[in-house]
């Protein structure tokens, strides 16, 4: 779920991209037009003139780079969907997308047993502990001490009876006794496994928390970025469009309007990179979590906020 949205988002940024960079494309084609023109009214000189070429040729590469990565992301997007590689049908736009509410306080970190990274870690241990069990039990002699009747069974009788009988009772009894140290092995083989296992679940946890504290961070950082990238391309456009007020009053040099489009254009596309990170920060929460936390939110979760252990920093 978390790959498919994931994707979902990466398509909406290639699409938002790709519209500014076409928009772009268009502005700087009609720079080419005024500087090849005043070239030949001798206003300007043919070095400038390729500047605006240059510059036009970096919009025209870009916007093929996005219509490969947005063809590209819309097939890996058809796979994750169990469909043949096509075009992927959009909802709204990238700007448009409803960002999730903030996060309550006071998760509980059971919520992170869901996770199957950590469910199958415990199960993993759990299966070793019981290994510890099955190498004590293969090390003591099987036999019955107690017959029919409740009485002393005849082969532990013939076994106190008479020494010589030892090997008569059998390899539930003698094999064991023989081999005592290659159980005694085993068993410590089996134990050390264990720790092995058990270190590799607190290292599981560990990552589990690390995981949830990093999308944590995402998801209040990433606003904040994207608030300030937001009034960086306000103010970016306004500074577009007095100089071109400039240039046309003759107060300003056409470069200067170059220069206010080309920051204008890298602060576009980089809003846009920084809209999507908002909004896959929260996915990757969702799956650090092990499925979100709607399910604790609704009551599924028996645990209190009191009872259960807040995750560090929620």
């Amino acid at each position: 779920m978390s790959g498919v949205a994931e994707a979902y988002f990466d398509l909406l940024q290639f699409d938002r991209q790709l519209e500014v960079a076409e928009r772009t494309l268009t502005s700087r084609e009609d720079s080419v037009k005024i500087a090849q023109a005043r070239v030949r009214q001798g206003v300007i000189t043919k070095i400038d003139a390729d500047q605006f070429v240059a510059e036009r040729a970096n919009a025209a590469a870009r916007v093929a780079e996005l219509q490969r990565q947005k063809v590209q992301k819309e097939n890996q997007l058809s796979v994750l969907l169990g469909r043949n590689p096509g075009r992927v049908a959009r909802g709204r736009s990238l700007t448009e997308q409803v960002m999730s509410p903030d996060v309550p306080p006071g998760l509980p970190s059971e919520l992170l047993q869901r996770r199957p990274d950590v469910v199958q870690a415990e199960q993993v241990l759990a299966a070793a502990t019981a290994r510890i069990g099955v190498a004590k039990a293969d090390r003591f002699p099987r036999l019955s001490i107690t017959g029919i009747l409740g009485v002393a069974s005849p082969q532990l009788s013939r076994l106190v009876a008479d020494e010589t009988s030892f090997g008569v009772a059998g390899p539930s009894l003698a094999g064991p006794l023989l081999n005592a140290q290659i159980l005694g092995f085993q068993q410590k083989a089996a134990e050390a496994q264990a720790r092995e296992l058990l270190a590799q679940y607190e290292q599981t946890i560990l990552v589990a928390f690390r995981e949830v504290e990093d999308a944590l961070v995402a998801v209040t950082t990433a606003r904040d970025q994207r608030a300030a990238q937001a009034e960086q391309v306000e103010a970016l456009r306004s500074a577009l469009q007095l100089a071109s007020l400039r240039y046309r009053g003759g107060l300003a040099n056409y470069l200067d309007v170059l220069l206010a489009q080309r920051n204008l254009f890298d602060a576009e596309l980089a809003l846009a990179s920084t809209h999507r990170l908002q909004l896959v920060s929260v996915v990757q929460l969702y799956k650090a979590l092990g499925g979100g936390w709607q399910a604790y939110r609704a009551g599924a979760n028996s645990t209190t906020p009191e009872q259960a252990r807040p995750l560090k920093n929620s």
